[in-house]
């Protein structure tokens, strides 16, 4: 051996550390000779026939504009190299398949080099640069996978769905946005903070720290090395990597935020001591909830519903002219460009489809959106809310709307969001839903709102209701909730445990798909 091998985070003596590569050359054999031209030359070409992964380019660059060699020396191979290749070969209790990073191959140049048996058709520079290069690839490969996941969501789910449906897929082919969540990805920064970690005294907690450090991670792969079925294995290695996927943005605002998980049709809503679970409702097939990281804003009470486009040429536009169609529902054409409301035997089915009018829906009980909705920021025009049909809940399957959030315990997610506020508040937000008062202040409220407005003397006309309605129109979340909508067939339960939850869109399929030459 030319240099001692040392695992884990221990050093011990290296007997060889007098050992140097110039020594090499009294053997007088020019297959033993080294010199850097010749090994950053095959460097050099390695990395021009590199694959398109990210990993692989970033590696290129780094030795392509003069970056210094890691793992090679004058001094042979470093004991880092070592350390390195011991938690490669262990990858597999994580579900990591230690064939993807080529150990055998590396292992066997490696031996070539520290015992000097390289074959004659072979020399020293070539198996010192595919040392250096194939180290590298696997320690880059490894840390950025469990870094950011060996998928990448942001390419391939905003890539699924074409705009229109279209069966033949061309370069100018638009796609529907379906991943939103603000996901790190390997980049230069990363690349040079690796490389400089890539020391003895430093590679081994790198290493460790790379790795995923959450409970349902660990859970995940309790659950893995448990398992023996090819079928469930796979679901729970497609969960692991979602849980590589880390968020560049939306700081930890402490013990307080919210998540909907799409498959499992459930909202969750942590607090200190305690999980709000609800059902909820999300987007069918067609229209998918994009999965996206948002922070709530604010509640409307009573919205009124701005139908979208595509949904107005889809299902209103061919209703033109039925005015019963429209009162039953509520709903109001207006001009865009007057501002004017339109009676609508006065509009036709092109006119409404043209985009020079939209068709609000009133505020108030029967509208889609329900008596209340919850606002974020997001690029899809997509919200949480409340819903006419409260029916929905009943159903197993709940992918029924056009891309919305409906929740089945609105006023339960308005408390959580308000957090510690008065019960008046309470009270006068249930009474604009139209639920019954809870407090001796609200009951005496509605008590008095209805001997004024329901009692009808003769001859005189029962009076409109919209002051009960509009008695709470907004409130505003104070302190800071972040909402994820995720996308998990494995999740926590809340009681320690893990559920499992069918694949309603397909993800778990096109993600395996990616993962799968990387996993065991």
């Amino acid at each position: 051996m030319l240099v001692a091998v040392i695992s884990c985070d221990k050093q011990r003596a290296n007997p060889n550390k007098e050992f140097s590569l110039d020594r090499i050359s009294k053997f007088h054999k020019d297959n033993l000779v080294v010199s850097s031209s010749p090994v950053s030359k095959e460097i050099q070409r390695l990395c021009l026939a590199a694959g398109k992964r990210t990993e692989d380019q970033l590696l290129s660059k780094y030795y392509l504009n003069g970056g210094a060699m890691i793992w090679v020396s004058r001094n042979g191979v470093s004991i880092a190299a070592d350390s390195l290749i011991d938690i490669l070969r262990n990858t597999g209790q994580e579900g990591i398949n230690p064939k993807c990073f080529k150990l055998p191959e590396i292992e066997k140049d490696i031996k070539a080099m520290r015992t000097l048996d390289i074959h004659s058709n072979d020399n020293m520079c070539l198996v010192a640069a595919r040392i250096e290069y194939r180290l590298s690839r696997a320690y880059i490969l490894y840390v950025a996978g469990q870094r950011f996941g060996f998928f990448n969501p942001h390419y391939h789910l905003n890539r699924l769905d074409p705009v229109n449906g279209d069966s033949v897929i061309t370069a100018r082919t638009r796609y529907r946005s379906l991943y939103d969540l603000p996901t790190m990805r390997p980049n230069s920064t990363f690349m040079h903070e690796a490389m400089a970690k890539a020391t003895p005294d430093s590679i081994g907690s790198y290493l460790r720290q790379a790795r995923p450090s959450t409970k349902m991670y660990g859970q995940l792969c309790r659950m893995l090395s448990e398992q023996t079925s090819a079928e469930a294995r796979q679901k729970i290695l497609v969960n692991m990597e979602r849980l590589r996927w880390r968020f560049s943005k939306y700081a930890d605002t402490g013990n307080r935020f919210v998540v909907v998980n799409i498959p499992a049709y459930h909202l969750y809503a942590y607090g200190p001591d305690s999980i709000l679970d609800m059902k909820v409702g999300v987007g069918s097939m067609k229209t998918k909830t994009p999965m996206l990281a948002s922070e709530f804003e604010y509640m409307q009470v009573n919205p009124v519903w701005v139908i979208p486009s595509s949904i107005l040429k889809k299902e209103v536009a061919h209703r033109a002219g039925d005015s019963a169609y429209f009162a039953r529902n509520k709903y109001d054409i207006i001009e865009k460009s007057t501002g004017k409301k339109m009676e609508p035997t006065h509009i036709s089915s092109a006119m409404l489809a043209s985009g020079n009018y939209r068709v609000v829906q009133q505020g108030g009980p029967g509208n889609s959106l329900g008596r209340i909705i919850f606002r974020f920021p997001n690029n899809f025009s997509v919200y949480l809310h409340d819903t006419s049909n409260p029916g929905v809940f009943n159903r197993a399957a709940r992918s029924v709307s056009h891309g919305c959030v409906r929740v089945a315990k609105p006023l339960d997610l308005a408390s959580y969001l308000l957090g510690e506020t008065d019960e008046w508040t309470m009270d006068k937000l249930r009474l604009s839903m139209g639920l019954a008062p809870l407090t001796a202040k609200g009951k005496n409220y509605l008590r008095e709102w209805k001997q004024k407005h329901e009692t009808v003397k003769e001859g005189e006309e029962k009076p409109a209701v919209k002051p009960l309605l509009s008695l709470v129109k907004t409130l505003g979340v104070k302190k800071p909730v972040n909402l994820y909508i995720v996308y998990f067939t494995i999740y926590p339960d809340g009681k320690g445990g893990m559920e499992h939850w069918p694949d309603v869109y397909g993800y778990d399929k096109l993600v395996w798909q990616n993962i799968k030459d990387y996993t065991l």
